[in-house]
């Protein structure tokens, strides 16, 4: 055989084996063409199925959220007729079996109005209705009502409370005090339900930072159990809405803050902590003597020494005035704000009038600090006054 006739065989061999590749190839290629073709089908399919189930997940939601939203609110009216009565026949009644049932009740029903709040703002929140309202508060305050709100169920719970306001009492800082009460009242609640023993409540308030956490002597949950406290409708017992705590973390997260469960702790311990801002008045403020009024007060009275007793009068007047702001008797603090507007303007404590005013018209924010300044006005006058006589001992020198 000669070359060139291999070469032909070779190469003719080679031709078909090049045919046939791409003859497979091409196979191949119409195959996956065909594959593409159906998976997109099948993806489009998919998708389609998807988005209609999504569509009516937030229907479903929507719906369940227009329910809990009309259920808290067409309950929450009736209810409170009924806790009244409730609440009415429990003083009424007398020592014995039927006061502790009545007692018992009381407490039923107060729990129950509080978890149909918390579907009622648990539902305005999802819907978008968080619309946060800082105003002036302090620890003090601030603890002090969180007292006499949980005190009786506390008591009637058999345990006790003990709260730890720390050491800045009295600092003024912004927050929304509503919300605020929304973030720790299902934590004291969830300790009186669930908890064992003392309760504690302790804050701290450091710079900008809110520091806060409620615990018992109870043992800390099962790490699985502390997975789910905080997740919303999950609930340990059977008659639990399961709202509580997942409203106070969606509150706290919504005010730029973080609630969480201690997982060291060995007893049930929440914490949380929440950003604030530092009170935009301080009581210094309110006590700062406008020296021109004090002035035109001087030139105005003929007879020497008499702006001085005028304002040793106010200021006598001023002891009687704070114990009736810090009763608790909201004719007494109307009363007592009104008389202190007049002579807080006529001798040049302008800011001090002003949120006198403001509390006479029933905005009780700034009461602490107003009873702070009531401490230091008295001096801020008297050395007003000492300014006042050395500027007229100096000017017949100056002459």
């Amino acid at each position: 055989m000669t070359d060139a006739a291999a070469y032909r065989r070779r190469w003719e061999r080679e031709r078909l084996a090049r045919e046939e590749a791409e003859t497979i190839a091409e196979r191949a290629l119409a195959d996956l063409y065909a594959a593409n073709q159906a998976l997109d089908a099948r993806v489009q399919e998919q998708t389609i199925h998807l988005t209609e189930a999504l569509a009516r997940a937030h229907r479903a939601a929507a719906a369940r959220d227009g329910f809990l939203h009309q259920l808290a609110h067409r309950a929450s009216s009736p209810l409170h007729i009924v806790q009244g009565f409730v609440e009415l026949v429990a003083q009424e009644v007398g020592p014995g079996r039927l006061a502790r049932t009545a007692a018992t009740a009381v407490q039923a029903t107060r729990r129950l109005g509080r978890s149909f709040e918390g579907l009622l703002e648990l539902s305005q929140i999802v819907a978008g209705g968080f619309d946060p309202q800082p105003s002036g508060t302090c620890l003090a305050d601030w603890t002090d009502g969180l007292l006499r709100r949980w005190l009786p169920d506390v008591a009637a719970a058999g345990r006790t409370i003990i709260v730890d306001p720390g050491n800045a009492l009295t600092t003024p800082f912004e927050v929304d005090v509503h919300r605020l009460d929304q973030i720790i009242d299902p934590l004291l609640d969830n300790a009186i339900l669930h908890g064992q023993g003392q309760i504690t409540v302790e804050a701290d308030l450091d710079g900008e930072t809110l520091r806060c956490s409620v615990a018992d002597d109870g043992d800390a949950p099962a790490p699985e159990t502390i997975e789910q406290m905080l997740t919303p409708f999950w609930s340990t017992t059977d008659d639990g809405f399961g709202v509580g705590l997942s409203l106070s973390l969606i509150i706290t997260e919504g005010l730029g803050g973080h609630l969480h469960i201690d997982p060291v702790s060995t007893h049930t311990c929440l914490r949380f902590v929440l950003p604030v801002s530092p009170s935009l008045r301080r009581a210094t403020d309110l006590a700062t003597v406008d020296d021109a009024v004090l002035r035109a007060l001087v030139a105005e009275l003929p007879v020497p020494g008499l702006p001085r007793r005028l304002v040793d009068a106010w200021t006598g007047s001023l002891d009687a005035h704070r114990l009736a702001l810090l009763s608790g008797d909201s004719d007494a603090i109307t009363g007592a704000a009104h008389a202190l507007i007049s002579g807080a303007r006529q001798l040049g404590l302008h800011e001090l009038g002003a949120a006198a005013a403001e509390v006479e018209r029933g905005d009780t924010r700034e009461l602490r600090l107003l009873v702070e300044a009531l401490d230091l006005a008295p001096a801020a006058l008297h050395e007003a006054l000492e300014r006042l006589e050395a500027d007229a001992d100096d000017g017949p020198d100056q002459n």
